[in-house]
């Protein structure tokens, strides 16, 4: 590719660019500033391709721009991506004076002295001080995503335009006053045609970059909401004071104990705990206290229990226990074992102790004859 197409293909490389990047900041609804200062770079770059055009009328004057304009926008797409990857401004403390100090030296090398092969080392070495950077930037984003293959094109691209850059450091450095924008028989014009598609596809892989992160954004949302959704379905199953399940949640996986049970060999028992003068406790020491009990009987019989036990507030003071799988001689060493749990529980001075009916589930019962059965054990092993 000569010289002269690479100067009419690079304004419409960086002009479609900067409109796309324009677009894809709409699409993001311009929440993230990351998307248009890139944009913006890409439209400086294009300034900077223009600026090319006009070496045939005011020579000097187009070196200055072009540099300049250069410079700019390589700065503003490290800030870009910086601003989008990290969703905060890039630090600016020495990019900003380094910045005028090269469009300063530049200035000196065009109408001072006029020597077209240290600026092509300066705008190579500032080039690749910036594609190191926003390499970095892109490494550690990568870092923090599982899907690492959406940054490979950028990290690849970005270490081409390195080596690029360096080739034409050397180039220039060897070949000194024979480097010219002009003279076609240096690599110069080579190494302008590397850096163009470099332009472009940094551009391009950059897109695929952002395609991610709004990837993530969903994933991000999603999960977000994930875990709303099932707190308020937990919430909706718990009762809010002890933890354990609230009656609605609890007598449901009773009726579906007794469909199972009717219908099979299944064998489940129950238990209703009751806690002994529970109002003569609130009475006493206040509904706090009582609050306190009743999480700590619930405590109880989350450690007692073993899977796939369960039990939930019945209401008041009252706790239903479903223990399937056992029949009622084991129901019954599981009751001894939640009273010797619950000896020697003192609160604010009150021996606290447990009431607890155990009845197995005949096929011929109904949930209220269990219940009846539930009720009148309790009542038995209260009076005991």
């Amino acid at each position: 590719m000569d010289l002269k197409t690479v100067l009419i293909i690079t304004p419409m490389i960086s002009l479609t660019l900067s409109a796309f990047f324009v677009f894809l900041s709409f699409e993001n609804k311009g929440t993230n500033k990351g998307i248009l200062i890139m944009s913006i770079s890409y439209f400086i770059a294009l300034l900077s391709n223009v600026a090319i055009l006009l070496r045939t009328y005011t020579p000097q004057t187009s070196y200055l721009l072009t540099n300049t304009f250069g410079f700019v926008g390589m700065f503003m797409l490290y800030l870009g991506v910086y601003r989008y990857l990290n969703k905060k401004a890039a630090p600016r403390t020495w990019g900003v004076p380094l910045l005028g100090l090269m469009v300063i030296v530049s200035a000196y090398f065009v109408y001072i002295k006029d020597i077209y092969y240290i600026r092509a080392v300066m705008w190579s070495a500032y080039m690749t001080l910036y594609l190191v950077m926003t390499f970095i930037e892109v490494l550690k984003a990568q870092s923090l995503d599982y899907m690492k293959k959406h940054y490979y094109p950028a990290l690849i691209v970005i270490v081409l335009y390195v080596l690029a850059n360096i080739y034409r450091i050397l180039n220039s450095l060897v070949l000194r006053e024979y480097v010219s924008f002009t003279n076609q028989g240096t690599y110069e014009s080579y190494a302008i045609t590397a850096s163009v598609f470099m332009h472009l596809l940094l551009g391009l892989s950059l897109t695929i970059i952002i395609h991610r992160q709004n990837i993530r954004v969903l994933e991000n949302a999603y999960g977000k909401t994930k875990k709303k959704f099932h707190k308020i379905i937990e919430d909706s199953h718990t009762d809010f004071l002890t933890g354990a399940f609230n009656r609605k949640k609890i007598d449901k996986q009773l009726t579906a104990y007794i469909n199972l049970a009717k219908k099979s060999e299944f064998v489940f028992s129950a238990l209703f705990v009751d806690i002994d003068d529970f109002k003569l406790i609130n009475d006493r020491h206040g509904h706090l206290v009582g609050d306190r009990v009743l999480r700590n009987i619930s405590n109880l019989l989350d450690r007692t229990l073993e899977n796939p036990a369960s039990y939930g507030r019945w209401g008041g003071d009252e706790f239903l226990v479903l223990l399937p799988n056992l029949n009622y001689e084991q129901a019954i060493e599981y009751r001894d074992t939640v009273h010797n749990s619950i000896k020697g529980t003192l609160i604010k001075g009150e021996n606290i102790t447990l009431s607890i009916g155990v009845a197995e589930y005949n096929k011929k019962f109904t949930e209220k004859d269990l219940f009846n059965r539930l009720d009148e054990d309790m009542y038995k092993n209260k009076k005991g």
